[in-house]
């Protein structure tokens, strides 16, 4: 069962780091815009 939660914890981890490397490349796309934080990668005017 350790293993399954290990396994678990890098799968989040790795959807962490999805989820900010999105963002990060879409800030830096549309500066004058944000990514809506219920919609990973959709960008919203402010």
């Amino acid at each position: 069962m350790a293993l399954v939660g290990f396994i678990l914890f890098v799968k989040g981890l790795v959807s962490l780091l999805y989820f900010f490397f999105i963002h990060f490349f879409v800030s830096l796309d549309y500066p004058q815009r944000i990514t809506a934080p219920n919609l990973p990668g959709c960008p919203v005017v402010m």
